[in-house]
């Protein structure tokens, strides 16, 4: 059975959901981090787990970057302290039973209300009796991934895109581009507010430069999720 570390992302004005996320979690996975962030220098939490405090300023994307270093699972599994679902031990349970069941997918997420990343606009198939979609990328609210794509994400520096936007296309990228899918559980529903407190076009500017670290054949993997989901290249690698 695969081991899953779970990470809850939290900061100002979450951390009582996040916690809350965790105490349902407990008994039901290996390990459980928060990592978190807060203006307030002196909080203190008392979190049933794990704590990994980051600096307030670095936004998602360093975030991210402790959960790659910190986990020591088969399967890294983010959920966003902002979101909410009807049964979270039955959220991982489903994880784990279909890592476990298909060793060819790299990348798992439930269906997330209030997203853009839904099936009708990233889906390219589907997995016969079960609720799985093939899809050419997840969002990254909650959302799981395997070692080997972990090891992958170690690998990649995280300092100048503190937004994180290009993640979940570096996932995808480096998924399709090792014989693995990406998979989203139509009939797990987690919600979330469609909300976002920075600015879109300084987040992507961040993104264009972040993506260059991909491999080229990644980078045509990347190229191609791109032409499915907007019709278009979005932006030229490097010469």
């Amino acid at each position: 059975m695969n081991s899953v570390h779970v990470f809850i992302i939290s900061w100002q004005g979450k951390h009582e959901n996040s916690m809350a996320i965790a105490r349902t979690l407990a008994g039901s996975v290996e390990r459980i981090s928060m990592v978190y962030s807060d203006p307030d220098p002196h909080l203190s939490l008392d979190a049933p787990c794990e704590l990994i405090r980051t600096p307030n300023e670095l936004f998602w994307a360093n975030k991210f970057k402790h959960c790659v270093d910190a986990c020591d699972a088969d399967i890294l599994l983010v959920i966003h302290g902002d979101t909410s679902c009807d049964s979270w031990p039955g959220l991982v349970a489903s994880a784990r039973k279909t890592f476990s069941r298909f060793r060819n997918i790299g990348a798992w997420a439930p269906y997330v209300d209030g997203t853009q990343f839904t099936p009708e606009v990233t889906q390219i198939g589907a997995i016969a009796a079960s609720s799985l979609k093939v899809v050419v990328v997840n969002d990254g609210i909650v959302f799981a991934i395997s070692r080997p794509v972990v090891n992958r994400m170690r690998s990649i520096n995280y300092e100048e895109n503190i937004y994180g936007w290009g993640i979940s296309y570096m996932i995808s990228a480096y998924c399709y581009d090792n014989k693995l899918m990406a998979v989203l559980d139509s009939g797990l529903l987690v919600r979330h507010p469609k909300e976002r407190g920075y600015d879109s076009s300084k987040a992507n500017e961040m993104m264009v430069k972040f993506m260059h670290q991909l491999a080229p054949s990644e980078y045509l993997q990347f190229q191609m999720i791109n032409f499915y989901r907007f019709g278009k290249m979005r932006f030229r690698q490097p010469q």
